[in-house]
């Protein structure tokens, strides 16, 4: 992700892509790129990612003519999932978005190829949390 984003810099996060507890990205507020000058604010990472997963699913890792333009999201839950040794943040968002080759058309066609779908993250929040 950082390759695709050098001006968020060195990310404090290792693991998956969050698209289940298994593939959960692991935010590690220990990590040598941690700001200790700066409360840690792990929620906000969290948003960040999102939004830069679906800039990677939508956009980046998508040939030119199949991309997304006008991404929104809308959080429809998020949950605190506790195992013996390890807390997770399980965000759920309702995501919408209009394929590029739309982006031109008036408004209604526009809408009327607009996508909708749910997508889910998790986030193992064990060391801040």
């Amino acid at each position: 992700m950082s390759e695709d984003f050098p001006r968020l810099g060195e990310l404090p996060i290792k693991g998956g892509w969050g698209y289940s507890v298994d593939d959960a990205i692991i935010i590690d507020v220990n990590d040598p790129a941690v700001d200790r000058a700066t409360p840690f604010n792990g929620v906000a990472l969290e948003y960040v990612l999102v939004d830069k997963r679906l800039f990677e699913e939508l956009i980046i890792f998508r040939e030119k003519g199949d991309r997304y333009v006008n991404i929104e999201k809308r959080l429809v839950n998020q949950r605190l999932f506790t195992t013996e040794d390890k807390t997770y943040d399980h965000l759920v968002f309702d995501v919408t978005a209009i394929p590029e080759w739309a982006e031109q058309m008036p408004v209604e066609p526009q809408e009327k190829a607009r996508v909708f779908f749910r997508s889910e993250f998790w986030f193992d929040i064990t060391s801040f949390c």
